[in-house]
Order: structure tokens, then C-alpha cells, then sequence
């Protein structure tokens, strides 16, 4: 596996992973898909504040995940803090891409200066509050019935990872 910077050449891609995701599950909260001309801005907004963008490829270069961070919260004082996603095509679940998507995030925050990463993960994914513990992340608060996606409440469990340094 390869993990690489995300290019404007990845987008769909990524748009069609993050698309599955927003269809079928409960990693991300949003109800609509997102279009290209979202995530390129959204990859340009990346680039210009320093925060990183990955891609995990097999060996024929096909795009089996992505991870990124942004900004925790818009005001200036959270600059320290950030907040990561991380989002894997359906064929590539269940082999441990999520947790090395994460270990070469994490690298790429930390040389970026940032000091603390939020993950905020539904409630009842525990196989990804079992990896994010494993590297090192706590749990540092819920908010129950907070969401709602597909008739269902959602329930959020924030974890923090404070880096070296």
C-alpha cells in the first residue's frame, strides 16, 4: 500500500468513496452527496491551511481510502487542535487500510506543528473506537441522540489524541 498526498486527479475518486458513505452509512453525517466542484475547493482550502490530505493506492494505483484533518473549530484559539476523517472504499474494509490511513495521517500532522486531533465517530462503530484507543486516542466525551440519519438518532463519541511536542 502506498500513501501518498491527495491530487486534484484523485478527487472523484474520493468523491465517489465519500459518496458511498454518505449514501449507505454512518462515518459521515451528511444526508446529500457532495459534487466535484465541492471537493475541489475543499482540497484547495486544504492545501492553503496545512492540512493534510491522503490517499492510500494498491499497487495498480487504484485509490482504496483517503484520510484528512481540518480545522476542530473556526475560531483562532482551536488553530492547535484539529479533527480528522477517514474514508475507505467498501472492497477495502476489514484489511486494516483505516488504521494505516491513520498512523500516516497522524505522521503528517504532527510535521505540520499541530498538537491535539479530534476524531468524532458514531457511537455504535466500535471497531473504529477500538482502532483510534489502540493508537493512542481517549475518549473525552458523548453527545447521545445528537444526530439523525436514516430515521435513526445518532449518538457521537469524541476521542483526543494529543501529539508529542
Amino acid at each position: 500500500m502506498l500513501f501518498r498526498n491527495a491530487e486534484e486527479s484523485d478527487l472523484p475518486a474520493l468523491l465517489e468513496i465519500l459518496n458511498h458513505e454518505i449514501a449507505t452509512g454512518t462515518a459521515n453525517w451528511s444526508l446529500e452527496p457532495e459534487t466535484l466542484p465541492e471537493r475541489v475547493a475543499w482540497l484547495r482550502s486544504r492545501r492553503e491551511t496545512g492540512h493534510p490530505v491522503i490517499v492510500g493506492e494498491d499497487d495498480d494505483g487504484r485509490v482504496l481510502g483517503y484520510a484528512s484533518c481540518g480545522p476542530f473549530r473556526p475560531f483562532d484559539a482551536w488553530a492547535p487542535t484539529v479533527e480528522h476523517s477517514i474514508y475507505l472504499h467498501p472492497d477495502a474494509r476489514g484489511r486494516g487500510l483505516g488504521g494505516a490511513l491513520l498512523d500516516a495521517l497522524l505522521e503528517r500532522i504532527a510535521a505540520a506543528g499541530f498538537r491535539n486531533v479530534v476524531a468524532t465517530v458514531d457511537a455504535t462503530n466500535a471497531p473504529s473506537i477500538r482502532m483510534h484507543e489502540r493508537r493512542g486516542f481517549a475518549e473525552v466525551g458523548r453527545m447521545d441522540a445528537v444526530g439523525e440519519k436514516f430515521g435513526h438518532e445518532l449518538d457521537a463519541v469524541f476521542l483526543l489524541k494529543r501529539l508529542a511536542g
